[in-house]
């Protein structure tokens, strides 16, 4: 048997051996909730079920979840991350990370990051989100291990390269501006050695809309580790960039 009725405020559904389960129109997961309802796809409304009762309530620093919904301090944070994190704890699966990487992502003061870094990665896909909340990129350095652009920066394995924030370029419309840069593994190859290193989401100061969002401009990484370059072609062209 099934049965649901839909109001103003939200929508109640019965299932045969479940509760009846209701949900108010300002929930997430609504509009899905109510297209399998009306199409009366079971299988649907008891896996939406099961994803809201999952993540209804959940409690760790400053991070909390309240009837499905992911706050921040306080204040209700919605978009791809959010939605990525909602999803993978109510399948059971392992959030930890992300959770760790957008309380990581919360104290970057730019917004413009806070909005687009994890769609960002996403899209690249070869930039891993390490257990700590961290992201990994790669960096493009001369042969003694100094940056391209200036030469002034040792990127050898466990350096920690900094620059002061307000230097770097925050106008990602400004190409080859001012920071440090890293880039996605994928990037044409610039130096003679590529290194791994690790970033911190709060240390990311913007993604230029140039070489198809492929690098971004940062105030810090850590250098983890060299990356044999045997794959990439010596055909490349070399621009002049940090």
């Amino acid at each position: 048997m099934f049965a649901k009725i839909i109001t103003n405020s939200g929508i109640t559904v019965f299932v045969a051996g479940y509760e009846p389960f209701t949900m108010t129109r300002d929930h997430k997961l609504f509009e899905e909730l109510k297209d399998a309802a009306e199409f009366q796809d079971i299988e649907a409304v008891i896996d939406i079920i099961h994803m809201a009762n999952k993540v209804k309530e959940y409690t760790k620093g400053k991070i909390e979840i309240i009837d499905g919904e992911l706050f921040y301090n306080g204040e209700a944070i919605h978009g791809a991350l959010t939605d990525r994190i909602l999803a993978l704890m109510g399948e059971d699966e392992d959030a930890e990370y992300l959770i760790k990487f957008l309380e990581n992502l919360m104290l970057n003061p730019s917004y413009s990051p806070r909005e687009q870094l994890y769609l960002f990665l996403e899209a690249c896909g070869d930039m891993p989100i390490t257990t700590d909340g961290k992201f990994l990129a790669y960096k493009w350095v001369n042969d003694n291990y100094t940056d391209c652009h200036t030469g002034k920066f040792d990127n050898s394995v466990g350096q920690v390269v900094t620059m002061e924030r307000h230097k770097v370029d925050d106008d990602r419309n400004n190409t080859c501006s001012a920071g440090l840069h890293v880039c996605s593994r994928g990037y044409m190859k610039f130096g003679q050695r590529l290194m791994l290193v690790a970033v911190n989401p709060r240390d990311v100061v913007s993604v230029p809309t140039d070489y198809n969002n492929a690098k971004m401009r940062v105030c810090e990484y850590t250098v983890i580790q060299e990356i044999p370059v045997d794959s990439y072609s010596d055909t490349f062209n070399s621009p002049n960039l940090s």
